[in-house]
């Protein structure tokens, strides 16, 4: 991932030092994401219900060939009659 941030930094015209910071780096990335999760939570995007990381994990699932959960289904009451 070092390889990955310092690119990055360079990119974003950094000096010698901010390169290596990884405290900064850190905040970069974590703000991008944050961003990019308001805009896609929108309603005219994906809606606020979007998550990433049900997504991910739906799909990481379907490609490891993971048992599906069965739904649960909720219980009948049973009324008493008098």
């Amino acid at each position: 991932l070092k390889p990955f941030a310092v690119t990055v930094m360079a990119v974003l015209d950094a000096d010698e030092t901010e390169m290596l910071d990884d405290a900064l780096f850190a905040k970069f990335a974590v703000g991008v994401f944050m961003v990019t999760m308001g805009i896609l939570q929108m309603p005219q995007l994906l809606g606020p219900r979007f998550s990433p990381f049900t997504a991910v994990g739906g799909m990481a699932g379907k490609l490891t060939g993971g048992k599906k959960k069965k739904a649960l289904k909720p219980k009948k009451s049973k009324k008493k009659t008098q």
